[in-house]
C-alpha cells in the first residue's frame, strides 16, 4: 500500500458535546499518535492513549477515530499527529521470502519519518523565500524571548514596560527642575491673593503712567502730570463721593452710582448662572453650589415687593416681583436635593436657558430641580433640556392657587423617573404647557404631566409624549375638605402621542383620566383635539384612553405625580368630554387597540368627531373590570359618535363594533358607514312621493349566485321561502341582482334586510353597486353583522351618474373556509322616491302572498291572483291560503 497522501495531523475545535475526532491517515499501530488539547488560556496538554482517549483504526490504510473519555470543552482545541520512533525495525535475511507487504510497510514507514521532520520543520520560524529579509511568525506569539541587548535585537513586553517607568520617572524628575524654574520666576512676579484680576490697560492706555489700583482692586494707570498722585485712582473708583461725583456737570443733577452686585442683578432679572454664580456647565464639575446660591438670592423677599394697588383689591394676585435666571448654553449638573418654596414664602418663579438643544441639567436620581412645597405665585420656566431626576418641577401643595400663569414651554424633559411636571393642586387655573417633550425612563411607570383639580385657562399643546407609562395624567385634587376634578376644564392641542419599544412589554397610555367623585365637573370642558395617537408598537393591552381609579399609594409621597391606575371597578364619574379632529391610528402588528378602555360604567356626554385611519379601533369605549350591562345607566346612554372623518371606513376597512356595550351611542353618519350596523340606531323612514317607482322587489331565493350556493328560508316578515342564506364556496363566492331603469341624478334606495347565518357565520358582508359590466364599483358599504340572530335593516341612498342598469352584489368580506361562509339576505327592494320607504309592511310594493305584505300580529293579510284580499292567522303557504276577507272590487 502507498502513503498517498502528505497528511500526518488534524485539527478540531470543540462545541462541549463531541467526542469523537477523526484522523485520516494511517498509523501501524495506536501508540503512533500524539494527542494534544489547547484550552482558551492557550495551555497546551498531552492526553494519555488508553486513560484520556482511545484509538480505532490503527494498522489500517484509511485512518480512523481518536474517542475521547469525555466531551471537548467548548473553544477548546485538539491536534491529532503522527510520531513514529526514527528505527528500522524489519530484518531482511540473505535468501530469504520475499514479503512485499512487509518491503512495502518498511518503505511506508521511511516516508512517514520523512514527512515528520518536515511537520517539525513546519512549526519552526521560517523565513518565507530565500531570498527574504525577515522571519515571518504567522500571527503567532514568540514566548521566553530573552531582554535585548544589540541594537537591532528583538523587545520583549516586559522589557518596553520597564522602560516606559524608567522614561517616565525621568520626566518627572525634569518636571520638578521646571517647577523650581517656574516657582522662583513666579515669587518675583506681583501677586493677588484672589482667584482673578482684570488685565491692566492696553500700551496706548498706560504708557507714560505709574502702575495703581482703583477702589475695586483692580489695576489702572496714573499718570504723575496731575496735580495729586493718586487722582486718577478717585476718578476710577465706584465709592460714593468719588468717581463720577467729581465731575463738575454745568446744570441738573449728578448720575447715580449704579452698585453691580450679583444679589442685586438676580433681583433686576439680569443674572446668568454662569456668569455671575460661576457654574462651569461643561458636563463634568459640579455646578450644585452656583445653583444653591441663585436660590439664595431669589429667596430675599423684601427687595422690590410691591402692595397691590388701590384699584386692585380684587386682584390680590398682582405683586411685582419678577427675577428672573438666565442659564447659558452648557450641560450643568445639578445633585441637590431639590430647590424648595417652603411654606412661608410667597414667590415668582422665573427661568430660563438659551434654547433646549443649548442648555442642559443634568440630575440625580431620586430628586425633582424644582420641588415646591408651596406653589408659585407665577412660573415660567422655559428654553431647557432637564435629564433624569424623578422630574423637572413638582408643586406639592394641594391647597387653591388662583393667583397667575403658570407656563412651561420650549422644554426637553428626558429620562425622569416619576413625573415630567406635576400639579397636586384642587384649583391651578391657567396651568400650561406648550412645545415641550417628555422622554420618561422607559424603565419605571413615569407621566409625562400630571394636571389636577379644576383648571380652567389650562392647556397642554404642540408637545410630544414617548416611553411614558402614562404620556398625560388628568387628575382629581383632593385635599381634607375637596375633590373636584378631573383638570376641569381643560385643552389638549395639537399633540403627538406615540411609542418607541422601548418600554418592551409593559403597557402604556397616552391619557389617563381618573373619575371624579360626583358627575359635577368631573371631565366636562375637557376637549382632545387634533392630537395624532398613533399606532406605533402598540402591544395589548395598550389604549390610547386611559379611565380609571388612582391606587391609594404611590412610588413616592403619594402624590398625583407618582400613583399609578387600579384595574379594579370604579364608581367616580367622567362626563362632558369632547374628542374633536384627533387623528387615531390604532392597528399595530395585528394588535387593534380600543380608543377608549374605562373601568367606570359611569362615563357619558363624550362627543367624537375624529379621524380614523389605520382601521378603526377595536372600540370606541371599551368597558373593563367585570362592567355588565345591567350597569349602563342613563349617563352612559349620551355618548355621540360622528362618523363623518372614519377614513378607513371609506377605504374599507369593517365597522367594529363601538363598544362592548350596548345603547352607548347615537350615530352622526351622513356617509351611511354603520347603515344596518347591530349598534346603530338611525332607521330612516319616510313616505311615497308622487313619482314613486319600484324597480326592484324580487325574493332573494332567487338571487343570481357566483361560486356560491343557497338555502331558501322565511324572510324578517314572514315570507315564505323569500330570503336565502348565501354560502360562499370560495373567496370569490357572490350574490348578484340585476336592476333596470336607473336615472342619472335621481335618488334611489337600496333596501334589504340581513342577518347572521346558521352555520359558519361571517363577520361583516359588503353591498357593492357595480355599472351593468360587472367591473366597475360605484358604490361600496360593509355591513357589521351581529352576533345575535336577528335581522338588521339596511337603507342606503344612491344617486346614479347615468341612465341605465346597475348590478348589485352582496359578499363576505372576509372568507374563511369551514369557518365564515354563510351569510342571510332577505327582502330586496330598490325604488326611487325622495324619502325612504317602510318596505316590510306597505301594500303599495306588489302586496302579495310570497313578498311584501302587511302582518298584523300573527295574522297576514295579502291580495291573491284575481285581486281579492285574503288573510290567515300564521305565515301563508300559496296565493289562495286562508280566507277572502274583502273580494275584487271593480275599479
Amino acid at each position: 500500500m502507498t502513503v498517498s497522501t502528505e497528511v500526518d495531523h488534524n485539527e478540531y475545535t470543540g462545541n462541549g458535546v463531541t467526542t469523537t475526532f477523526p484522523y485520516k491517515f494511517r498509523i501501524f499501530k495506536k501508540s503512533d499518535l500524539v494527542v494534544q488539547v489547547v484550552d482558551i488560556n492557550e495551555n497546551i496538554n498531552v492526553l494519555v492513549l488508553d486513560t484520556d482517549y482511545i484509538v480505532t483504526g490503527a494498522g489500517g490504510y484509511s485512518g480512523g477515530n481518536v474517542i475521547l473519555s469525555k466531551a471537548l470543552a467548548n473553544g477548546h482545541q485538539i491536534s491529532i499527529s503522527r510520531e513514529l520512533p526514527a528505527t528500522q525495525e524489519t530484518d531482511l535475511r540473505n535468501q530469504g521470502k520475499f514479503f512485499a507487504e512487509v518491503h512495502e510497510d518498511a518503505f511506508d514507514k521511511l516516508t512517514m519519518l520523512i514527512q515528520q521532520c518536515f511537520s517539525f520543520l513546519r512549526l519552526s520560524l521560517r523565513k518565507p523565500s530565500f531570498i527574504a529579509n525577515y522571519y515571518d511568525a504567522l500571527n503567532n506569539r514568540i514566548r521566553n524571548l530573552r531582554d535585548p541587548s544589540q541594537a537591532q535585537d528583538a523587545a520583549t513586553k516586559n522589557y518596553v514596560d520597564g522602560q516606559i517607568v524608567d522614561n517616565t520617572n525621568a520626566w518627572k524628575a525634569g518636571d520638578d527642575i521646571l517647577d523650581q524654574k517656574i516657582d522662583s520666576n513666579f515669587r518675583r512676579t506681583i501677586r493677588v491673593p484672589e482667584s482673578d484680576v482684570d488685565m491692566v490697560p492696553t500700551i496706548a492706555a498706560r504708557k507714560n503712567s505709574l502702575f495703581g489700583w482703583n477702589s475695586s482692586s483692580q489695576p489702572v494707570p496714573i499718570f504723575s502730570m496731575t496735580e495729586t498722585a493718586d487722582l486718577a485712582i478717585k476718578l476710577a473708583s465706584t465709592e460714593m463721593g468719588l468717581g463720577g461725583n467729581l465731575v463738575g456737570i454745568y446744570d441738573g443733577r449728578p448720575p447715580v452710582v449704579v452698585t453691580n452686585t450679583v444679589t442685586d442683578k438676580i433681583k433686576d432679572g439680569a443674572a446668568g448662572l454662569r456668569k455671575d454664580f460661576g457654574a462651569v456647565g461643561d458636563g463634568y464639575h459640579d455646578d450644585t453650589a452656583a445653583f444653591n446660591d441663585w436660590w439664595e438670592c431669589l429667596m430675599d423677599l423684601l427687595y422690590k415687593r410691591r402692595g397691590v394697588e388701590s384699584d386692585e383689591t380684587a386682584v390680590p394676585f398682582m405683586l411685582q416681583k419678577g427675577p428672573r435666571l438666565h442659564i447659558e448654553n452648557g450641560t450643568f449638573i445639578y445633585n441637590g436635593p431639590g430647590l424648595n418654596i417652603t411654606d412661608t414664602d410667597a414667590f415668582v418663579f422665573i427661568a430660563d436657558g438659551e434654547s433646549s438643544l443649548a442648555t442642559k441639567i443634568l440630575l440625580p436620581d431620586g430628586v425633582y430641580l424644582f420641588d415646591f412645597d408651596k406653589n408659585p405665585v407665577h412660573a415660567h420656566l422655559a428654553n431647557l433640556t432637564i435629564h433624569g431626576g424623578l422630574g423637572a418641577v413638582r408643586y406639592k401643595s394641594k391647597q387653591r392657587s388662583t393667583n397667575s400663569i403658570h407656563l412651561f414651554e420650549n422644554l426637553r424633559l428626558s429620562r425622569y423617573k416619576e413625573c415630567g411636571i406635576s400639579n397636586n393642586a384642587i384649583d391651578m387655573p391657567y396651568f400650561r404647557v406648550s412645545g415641550s417633550m417628555f422622554y420618561g425612563d422607559p424603565t419605571k411607570q413615569t407621566v409625562g404631566v400630571c394636571v389636577s383639580g379644576y383648571a380652567a385657562g389650562g392647556f397642554i399643546r404642540d408637545s410630544v409624549f414617548s416611553d411614558n407609562r402614562y404620556g398625560i395624567k388628568l387628575a382629581v385634587g383632593k385635599n381634607s375638605v375637596e375633590s373636584n376634578g378631573p383638570a376641569t376644564p381643560y385643552l389638549i392641542q395639537c399633540n403627538d402621542f406615540y411609542r418607541t419599544g422601548n418600554r418592551g412589554g409593559s403597557a402604556s397610555y397616552d391619557i389617563w383620566i381618573e373619575p371624579g367623585v360626583t358627575s359635577n365637573n368631573a371631565g366636562r370642558g375637557i376637549k382632545l383635539s387634533q392630537n395624532k395617537f398613533g399606532q406605533e408598537n402598540l402591544k395589548s393591552p395598550d389604549t390610547h384612553i386611559l379611565i380609571a381609579d388612582a391606587a391609594v399609594s404611590g412610588s413616592g409621597l403619594g402624590l398625583n405625580g407618582d400613583r399609578a391606575h387600579v384595574e379594579t371597578q370604579s364608581a367616580g364619574f367622567v362626563s362632558g368630554v369632547r374628542f374633536d379632529g384627533n387623528d387615531v391610528n390604532s392597528n399595530s402588528a395585528g394588535y387593534i387597540a380600543p380608543f377608549i378602555r374605562t373601568f367606570t360604567p359611569n362615563v357619558g356626554n363624550f362627543r367624537f368627531s375624529d379621524l380614523y385611519d389605520n382601521d378603526m379601533p377595536s372600540r370606541i369605549i371599551e368597558f373593563a373590570g367585570g362592567i355588565t350591562q345591567s350597569q349602563i345607566g342613563n349617563l352612559g346612554r349620551t355618548n355621540v359618535f360622528d362618523a363623518s372623518m372614519c377614513l378607513a371606513l371609506q377605504k374599507g376597512v369593517e365597522p367594529k363594533l363601538l363598544s362592548n356595550m350596548n345603547d352607548v351611542f347615537r350615530l352622526i353618519d351622513p356617509l351611511n358607514y354603520y347603515v344596518g350596523h347591530p349598534q346603530s340606531t338611525l332607521v330612516p323612514v319616510g313616505g311615497q312621493q308622487d313619482d314613486f317607482e319600484l324597480l326592484y322587489s324580487g325574493p332573494t331565493s332567487t338571487i343570481g349566485l357566483s361560486n356560491a350556493s343557497r338555502s331558501s328560508l322565511n324572510n324578517s316578515y314572514g315570507g315564505i321561502f323569500e330570503a336565502a342564506e348565501i354560502t360562499m364556496n370560495t373567496d370569490e363566492g357572490r350574490a348578484v341582482a340585476s336592476i333596470s331603469g336607473g336615472l342619472a341624478g335621481r335618488k334611489h334606495w337600496i333596501d334589504f334586510d340581513i342577518r347572521r347565518g346558521s352555520s359558519n357565520p361571517v363577520g361583516s358582508v359588503v353591498m357593492e353597486v357595480m355599472d351593468p359590466t360587472g367591473v366597475t364599483i360605484l358604490f361600496r358599504r360593509i355591513i357589521l353583522v351581529d352576533t345575535i340572530t336577528r335581522w338588521q335593516k339596511v337603507v342606503l341612498p344612491y344617486i346614479p351618474n347615468v341612465n341605465g342598469d346597475i348590478i348589485v352584489r352582496f359578499r363576505s368580506n372576509v372568507y374563511v373556509a369551514g369557518s365564515a361562509t354563510n351569510f342571510v339576505i332577505g327582502n330586496l327592494n330598490v325604488y326611487r322616491n325622495e324619502t325612504p320607504v317602510n318596505t316590510g309592511h306597505n301594500s303599495g310594493l306588489r302586496m302579495q302572498w310570497d313578498l311584501q305584505h302587511a302582518v298584523k300580529g300573527a295574522r297576514h293579510e295579502w291580495y291573491d291572483n284575481a285581486g281579492n284580499l285574503r288573510a290567515k292567522n300564521g305565515a301563508p303557504t300559496s296565493a289562495t291560503d286562508g280566507v277572502i276577507i274583502s273580494a275584487n272590487p271593480v275599479v
